[in-house]
């Protein structure tokens, strides 16, 4: 299974013509990465929430004026995306090695993006893990966050793109939402949300958020972008000047989960 912007993805059971904003303003969503996450699938039937197998999620990605031509900031933190035909990053290190105690992969810049090789089947942490990257002159370490105790709880009860997310308090430094829909026009569509973990309501020891905000669900109405997959993602982020010229790009170690839209209907 292959995502747009997640370019690597192992699992066991298996405004076009914009021009290019200026990087980074204070606030833009999280476009830039070096990351490694777990990658669960969370269902929903008569009893509630259930948790697939992890598989692993990777990417590599410095977005160049051509990705990010196809963005609107709409607050911060939000960003909407629509006609991306090739997610494409700047040319960072020839090669980035991504490791942590149950995965060693090699991502490799191909002219255009960064594609993977090594990523193994099953999750990217164990339960107590760190992510290593290394470019052969550089190495640097972001320590992984916690796993759910129980995946499950992660969500409310459904009430649409708004379910709230809970997270415990002082375990990841970074909320994050990837949607992913379809306008109807050639291209992909979605949207990018960010949150500082500090930045969430506090409510008995949990972070708290709804998947998208009412900025959020307005951007992708009055877009006419239907939503085909939701991914949530909690991380823990050490920015990195290291290994791209330019700008920083944060290195991002996470536990993600993949979510049906039609499982947020209440």
């Amino acid at each position: 299974m292959l995502l747009p912007w997640l370019v690597g993805v192992v699992w066991l059971c298996s405004a076009c013509g914009d021009p290019p904003r200026e990087k980074k303003r204070s606030g833009d969503p999280d476009d830039d990465a070096i990351m490694l996450s777990d990658n669960v699938r969370l269902g929903r039937d008569g009893s509630g929430w259930s948790a697939g197998a992890a598989g692993v999620t990777a990417n590599v990605i410095q977005a160049h004026d051509d990705t990010l031509a196809r963005f609107e900031v709409e607050a911060d933190g939000l960003g909407v995306f629509q006609g991306m035909e090739v997610w494409r990053s700047n040319e960072g290190p020839p090669s980035l090695t991504l490791r942590s105690s149950l995965q060693n992969a090699v991502a490799t810049f191909d002219g255009t993006s960064y594609g993977f090789t090594g990523l193994a089947a099953g999750p990217a942490f164990a339960e107590s893990d760190t992510l290593t990257v290394e470019d052969g002159a550089t190495s640097m370490t972001v320590e992984a966050p916690p796993p759910l105790a129980d995946p499950t709880a992660l969500l409310g009860d459904p009430v649409g793109l708004s379910t709230p997310a809970r997270i415990p308090d002082g375990t990841f430094d970074l909320f994050y939402v990837f949607v992913l829909g379809d306008d109807g026009a050639p291209g992909q569509d979605g949207l990018m949300r960010s949150i500082p973990a500090d930045s969430m309501p506090l409510e008995g020891g949990m972070r708290v958020a709804p998947l998208l905000d009412d900025a959020a669900v307005t951007a992708l109405e009055s877009r006419g972008i239907t939503v085909t997959a939701v991914y949530v993602a909690y991380y823990n982020v050490e920015e990195s000047t290291a290994f791209f010229p330019g700008r920083g790009v944060p290195v991002q170690a996470g536990r993600m989960f993949q979510i049906d839209p039609s499982d947020l209907v209440p």
